[in-house]
């Protein structure tokens, strides 16, 4: 990761993240589900959850 700031990344141990010039998002790789938001609406992030677990089913979340 070069030119990372602010930001919160989380991935699996076993996964290469190659990241540049990102400022203040959160970056989730997470099973079957990968989350790119900005820091700035994280408090959006319970809403999105909630449509994914709507639209795809609770398996997902």
């Amino acid at each position: 990761m070069d030119g990372v700031s602010g930001s919160l990344v989380r991935a699996p141990g076993d996964k290469i993240v190659v990241i540049k010039d990102l400022k203040d998002y959160i970056v989730v790789d997470e099973g079957d589900i990968l989350l790119v938001f900005p820091m700035s609406k994280e408090q959006e992030i319970k809403q999105v959850t909630e449509e994914v677990r709507r639209r795809f089913g609770s398996e997902y979340i």
